[in-house]
């Protein structure tokens, strides 16, 4: 049996007239035999101004294992955040943790001022996972954000 640590980080949300979120980081091991095939996918970085981040994942089978749903922003009055999930109830699972993604939707109209994006585990935009700044509701976002992250570490 090997056990191999994983990390998964979504992409972050986009800026505009509200700060963007963070995306969750989900950590954790999978216990698995030497050679076996895990299916990966990185979110990519969002386009357009106030835009959703992307989902990361390890699948096996068609089964998830670790999902992080990438930043988000927020259309009403309450600023939203990413969340994530781990499947401890498959075979390959053994641990994990969920650590949500920052708060974005920080509006920011018809102020003079700029808003940061919120900050993800790996650090501030253009970190992956980070949200992207607001700036006044006008034009792209000010700050980029990047696309997301799968990590294994293995010794």
């Amino acid at each position: 049996i090997e056990f191999v640590k994983f990390h998964v980080t979504g992409s972050g949300a986009t800026g505009g007239n509200k700060a963007g979120g963070a995306a969750s980081t989900v950590t954790g091991y999978i216990s698995a035999a030497a050679g076996t095939v895990f299916s990966v996918t990185v979110g990519t970085n969002p386009t357009g101004i106030n835009a959703n981040g992307n989902q990361s994942l390890i699948s096996k089978g068609g089964v998830n294992l670790a999902i992080s749903n990438g930043g988000r922003t927020s259309t009403g009055a309450i600023p939203l955040h990413g969340e994530g999930t781990i499947n401890t109830g498959s075979q390959y699972v053994t641990t994990g943790h969920v650590i949500t993604g920052g708060y974005g939707g920080v509006i920011n109209v018809n102020q003079n001022l700029y808003s940061n994006g919120a900050s993800s585990f790996w650090g501030s935009a253009p970190a992956p996972g980070a949200g992207g700044g607001g700036e006044n509701g006008n034009g792209p976002p000010i700050y980029c954000v990047g696309p997301g992250v799968v990590k294994f570490e293995w010794s």
